[in-house]
């Protein structure tokens, strides 16, 4: 039986309602128990470097929180190809949900471009505070959702990791 608030959480069924009205893949399903431990984890791949390696000493929690502070560094410094080696590739021809994107490749990079200007954007010069962290399987794999809160506005967004070949991707912020 799943936690009650992997399922009824706001967040997941913020999440549920994204995934299925932006057309993914699957319908959304429980993570089986609790705890991060109990989830499937899929065999790493040499490339992209995972952002954490799996181990007793990392939950899936503190990789999730990792992996949204390079990104938002990434994003911050301009560096658009550390930036795109934590999004999922969702540009045109792409394998839907299965490598992260390619700053070399020009829809890929604008992708990434944009959603570094909405993370810089939506920051103002300000930090963000994470308000939580849940789980969810869904047709594409298992997703890391972590809500923030930007300190400039007191805006929340949900960012969306996607644990694809043992590496947490950006697949979505709403």
């Amino acid at each position: 039986m799943a936690h009650p608030a992997l399922v009824d959480g706001p967040h997941w069924r913020w999440l549920a309602f994204a995934a299925l009205t932006l057309g993914c893949a699957g319908a959304p399903a429980q993570v089986e128990g609790g705890s991060a431990s109990e989830a499937e984890e899929p065999a790493a791949a040499s490339e992209p470097e995972p952002v954490a390696p799996a181990s007793a000493a990392a939950s899936d929690e503190e990789r999730t929180a990792r992996a949204l502070e390079r990104l938002v560094d990434a994003c911050r410094a301009g560096d658009v190809e550390a930036a795109a080696a934590g999004i999922v590739d969702r540009s045109p021809g792409a394998p839907p949900w299965s490598r992260a994107a390619d700053a070399s490749e020009p829809a890929a990079r604008r992708a990434v471009e944009g959603v570094c200007a909405r993370i810089v954007g939506a920051l103002r010069g300000g930090t963000y505070e994470r308000l939580g962290y849940e789980m969810a399987r869904q047709g594409e794999g298992l997703w890391h959702v972590c809500p923030v809160r930007y300190a400039a506005t007191g805006e929340e967004a949900v960012f969306a990791f996607l644990e694809v070949d043992g590496t947490l991707l950006l697949g979505d912020i709403d």
